[in-house]
C-alpha cells in the first residue's frame, strides 16, 4: 500500500501575505517586534504576559540528501531529496501559541522555503513560500508552518536565529502523508494561510482596583508551618536542584498537540532609591540576565521613614508554572507578600494576604 503524497506549490513571497500573518523585516539591524499573547484567565489562573523575547539557534543541514534540524534542545529529520529540484517533506509543523515567532538567517547565501497550508482547502493544498536570501520572516501566532528549508545543491548548513517569547509555548505535529515540493512547480497567486485558533480570543491582563486592599499587614518570620499554604521552603539552597512544574499553555484545540514550555533561570537586583521629597524611598528593579536583561524601572514598593511603613502597589503571578526564588547572598534578608488565588479567576483573595520575612 503506497503512502498518499500531498503536493506543495512554490509561491514566491509577496507583500500581501503580511496581512495574513507572514511578514518580513528589511534590516538585520532593526529590532524585531513580536506580539505576545496574554495567558488566558482560566482554571483559576490570572492572565498576563511580562516576559521578554529571546532567541535560540537553529541549524538546518542537508547531508546525503537528508535535511536535519537541530536546536539547543532537540534534533530531527525533516525531509529528503530525490533530486536538487524535488523534496519530500515529512517533518514537523509548528504553531507558536504564546505570540509571534521570527526566523532570521545568519548569512545571505541561500533562498529558503517555509511550508504552510491554505485556508479553506480541507488541508489538501500546501504552499512552499520561497523567501529570498537574507529574508527575516515573522510568523503570526497560531499560523501553522514548517521550519525553514534551505535551497542548495549537495550538502550544506544554513543557520538561523529563532526569536520568540521567553515562555516559548508551541504546538508541534506531523502529517500522515508526505508533502512533495517541486522547485519547478511555481504558481503566483494570492491565498490565505491556514491558522490554528485559540480557545479564548481576547484575554486581557487583569488590573486590580486601586482600593483592592488597604489592610496593614504584620511581618511574620516564615516557617514551614505558616508558609505551607503558599509554597515550600528550601532549607539548603546550595544543594538544591529546582524542578520547575510548568503548566501546559491553554491555547490548544486538539488533544494530540502538546506545548513545550521552556524553563527560565534569570537574575535581577533590587535597590533602594531616595525620592525627591526625601521621606520616601522606592525600590528600583534591574534585570541582569536572559529575559530580564536590560529591563529596569520602579518596582512598586515604597518605604516611609517617618512611619516605618512599607507600601506595595502591585502583586505578580506566574500562570505558566511554579516559581522558585532565592537571594544570591545567603545573608540577605527580604520580605514578600503572598495571597492565595481565587479558584475561578485567579485574582488574589484579600483575606489571605500575608507578608513573610525570609532570612538565613
Amino acid at each position: 500500500m503506497s503512502l498518499h503524497i500531498l503536493n506543495a506549490i512554490i509561491t514566491p513571497y509577496y507583500d500581501k501575505l503580511a496581512v495574513h500573518g507572514i511578514r518580513l523585516y528589511d534590516s538585520k539591524n532593526e529590532e524585531i517586534h513580536l506580539k505576545k499573547l496574554d495567558w488566558p484567565p482560566i482554571h483559576g489562573h490570572a492572565s498576563g504576559s511580562n516576559d521578554a523575547n529571546v532567541n535560540d539557534s537553529l541549524s538546518m543541514k542537508w547531508k546525503n540528501n537528508e535535511l536535519w534540524s537541530k536546536t539547543s534542545s532537540e534534533s530531527s529529520i525533516e525531509a529528503r531529496r530525490s533530486s536538487n529540484d524535488e523534496i519530500n517533506f515529512f517533518g514537523w509543523f509548528y504553531v507558536q501559541l504564546d505570540g509571534d515567532v521570527a526566523y532570521a538567517p545568519e548569512d545571505e547565501k541561500h533562498d529558503f522555503l517555509i511550508i504552510v497550508g491554505e485556508n479553506g482547502s480541507n488541508n489538501q493544498i500546501f504552499h512552499a513560500i520561497r523567501f529570498k536570501k537574507g529574508s527575516i520572516v515573522v510568523m503570526d501566532s497560531f499560523l501553522i508552518h514548517s521550519l525553514p528549508i534551505p535551497i542548495m545543491d549537495g550538502n550544506g548548513i544554513m543557520n538561523f536565529k529563532v526569536f520568540n517569547r521567553a515562555v516559548n509555548a508551541k504546538s508541534s505535529f506531523n502529517l500522515a502523508q508526505h508533502v512533495h515540493v517541486s522547485l519547478t512547480n511555481i504558481e503566483k497567486r494570492n491565498f490565505i494561510p491556514l491558522k490554528d485558533g485559540p480557545i479564548h480570543e481576547h484575554p486581557h491582563e487583569p488590573i486590580l482596583p486601586w482600593n483592592f486592599s488597604m489592610k496593614k499587614l504584620t511581618l511574620e518570620h516564615v516557617t514551614h508551618s505558616n508558609f505551607a499554604a503558599y509554597g515550600l521552603l528550601i532549607p539548603h539552597m546550595d544543594y538544591h536542584k529546582e524542578e520547575i512544574e510548568p503548566s501546559s499553555w491553554p491555547y490548544l484545540k486538539g488533544s494530540n498537540k502538546h506545548s513545550k514550555v521552556r524553563l527560565l533561570e534569570q537574575e535581577f537586583r533590587l535597590t533602594w532609591e531616595d525620592d525627591a521629597n526625601e521621606i520616601v524611598k522606592k525600590t528600583i528593579f534591574e534585570g541582569l540576565s536572559k529575559s530580564f536583561n536590560n529591563i529596569a524601572g520602579k518596582a512598586g514598593i515604597e518605604y516611609y521613614e517617618n512611619t516605618n511603613d512599607f507600601v506595595v502597589n502591585f502583586l505578580i503571578t506566574h500562570p505558566d508554572g511554579s516559581y522558585y526564588m532565592h537571594a544570591k547572598d545567603a545573608e540577605t534578608k527580604f520580605a514578600m507578600i503572598f495571597a492565595l488565588p481565587d479558584t475561578h479567576n485567579g485574582d488574589p483573595i484579600e483575606e489571605t494576604l500575608k507578608v513573610f520575612l525570609f532570612q538565613k
